[in-house]
Parts: structure tokens; sequence; C-alpha cells
């Protein structure tokens, strides 16, 4: 007979209470008393509650911060991430875990650093035509990307301690953002996604290097393209590679029905659909883990928040889509 596992004690893990963002609450143990869960031992609680305390109690001290886990829908039965329009809000999300840099990090961002050259404010605007209207780009369920968040970034400001100088200057340089000339014939639109997008003028139309990540971005620069240089049909699209900012907006430039119909052909590598399935499923998981870390997506833009990713100031909200190579 298999010896029976030991139970775990119940006082060791959170309430169902914590899952599903009720008012922090007490459990009984194995010796029926009363036992806060890990939320209320935390000091998490709910506005109108006290800590520990069952669901309408008046607090008796001042309020303590909001329990990470709280999405309990609202008196009106809409998700608390959504307003009442369907639409995403992120008056949900708490705005007082961001905190000063600590002295170890002040000390670290206070290190000489190699000095930067000040051309390259002159030459990331060089070859600038024409600005998005408004840099807002509406998506599925909400702002698909949104410049406006980063207005906090201004040139020539310096860095706060919260920021490492090197972030702070390569985000300086990505707001700047529009439509570029690049060479005779080619144009380049960069700032409305992670990744930039490419228009080269063929003799029959477009030809697309890299429609970025979500067909709403890409169908924005397409359309920022058109208005400013002439209407054109798109009669190629190139993948460059297997990352998802080089192919997943390919459905805002074309569509399977021009493709099939041979009046747009889609370029890639050799093996592209193997590479694609093996990243962006296989090890999709994982990628996207790390980029919580990595790029911080999940905080709110400011000073002691979200800055940047590097290659552009953030991942769109977007739709992704893919249309299989008719050329690898």
């Amino acid at each position: 007979m298999r010896p029976r596992r030991p139970r775990r004690s119940t006082a060791a893990r959170s309430c169902r209470c914590c899952s599903i963002g009720r008012p922090p609450c007490r459990r009984r143990s194995r010796s029926s008393s009363p036992t806060p869960c890990r939320c209320a031992r935390a000091g998490w609680t709910l506005p109108g509650t006290t800590p520990g305390g069952p669901p309408g109690t008046a607090p008796t001290s001042a309020p303590a911060s909001r329990c990470p886990r709280d999405d309990a829908p609202t008196a009106a039965g809409a998700p608390t991430g959504l307003c009442h329009h369907g639409r995403v809000t992120d008056d949900h999300l708490p705005h007082d875990f961001a905190k000063d840099a600590t002295e170890h990090t002040q000390a670290a961002n206070s290190r000489p650093v190699p000095p930067f050259d000040p051309a390259d404010f002159d030459r990331v605007s060089r070859g600038l035509i024409a600005q998005h209207p408004t840099g807002v780009i509406e998506g599925p369920i909400g702002p698909a990307w949104d410049l406006g968040k980063w207005s906090f970034i201004q040139q020539g400001a310096a860095a706060p301690d919260t920021v490492n100088p090197s972030l702070w200057r390569q985000a300086q340089l990505n707001c700047v953002h529009g439509l570029f000339e690049v060479a005779p014939g080619c144009w380049q639109a960069r700032g409305y996604d992670i990744s930039n997008i490419t228009f080269i003028e063929g003799t029959t139309g477009w030809v697309i290097v890299d429609p970025l990540t979500c067909t709403q971005t890409a169908a924005a620069c397409l359309e920022l393209a058109n208005n400013t240089l002439g209407a054109r049909p798109v009669t190629g699209v190139i993948y460059t590679h297997s990352h998802l900012d080089h192919f997943g907006g390919v459905l805002g430039v074309t569509t399977q029905a021009d493709v099939d119909a041979g009046r747009c052909v889609v370029v890639a590598p050799e093996h592209f659909m193997r590479e694609t399935v093996a990243e962006n499923l296989l090890a999709g998981m994982a990628m996207t883990r790390r980029s919580l870390y990595q790029f911080g997506p999940l905080l709110l833009p400011g000073p002691r928040g979200q800055i940047d990713a590097g290659l552009g100031k953030g991942v769109p909200l977007g739709t992704p889509s893919l249309i299989p190579p008719t050329v690898d």
C-alpha cells in the first residue's frame, strides 16, 4: 500500500479570494484558528476594507496598497481592465508600485559613460519627410500604438537617476518618428512599431520589406507612405527573417486573395516557415516570459517605469498575421 502524501498546511497557501480579486479574507487552518491569507499577510487590501477583514469592513487606519491580483468586476459588471465601451484602460493598474532608485542603482547610473556624439540627433532625423498626424494607431481593443505615452522623454533632458544614461539616450533617439527617405526610390517608416518598415518603389507598385509586428501599425505606415508619395499597389513583400516584428503585419499591407491570385509575391529565406514555427511556437512561451523581464511591457511608461525596448519604444498591442511565402 502506497503511503499517503502529507497534506500541506492550508495556512501556507493563498485562498481563492486572492486569485479572483476579492478582498483578503481569513482562512481557517486545521486548528480552526483564523489565519490571514497570503495577501493579507503582505498588507494588500481593497479600497474600503481592512487588511484581512471581510468585504465592506471600514478601514481602521490608512489604507494599505491595493492587491495586484485584484481584477474583480465592477459594480456595472465590466472587468476592471475594460471601460464600459470594451476598450482597454490602465485605470485598474496599481499606480503606486513604482519606486525611486536605490542608492546602489543611483551609483551605477552615475558612473562615467563614453561620450555621446550629439550629431546622432541630426542623423536620426535625416531624410524625414512626413509624420503620422497623431501618433495614435487604433487597435482591436484600444490603441495599438500611442507615442504620447513617452512624451516625458524630451531631447536634451538629462537622464533621471532611475534610468541608465545609455538607455535614456537611446529612448530619446527612438522618439523621432515618421517617414524617411533613405535613398532615391526607397523610404522607411520608423517609430510606429518595435521594428521599421521599408517601402521600395518598384516598376508596378510597392515592394515592402518587413511589414512590422501587427496589421494595424503596418496599415498605418502604408497609408502614410501612400498619402505622402502617391498611392501604389503592393506587389511584393519581403520577410528578412522569422522574428514576428518582421512579418506579423503582412495582412495590413496585402491580402491572401492578392497573393493567391499572383498580384503580390511574398519572398522569404529558405525554410522560413520551419524557423517561424520553431521560434514562435516551440520557444514562444519561454521567449514571452523572457521579454517580460527584458522589456518591462507590464510597467506603465514613466521615469520610474517602462522607458524603451532598445530597438524601438515597445511592442504594439495589435493583431499579428502571417502569409506563407510564395518564394523562398
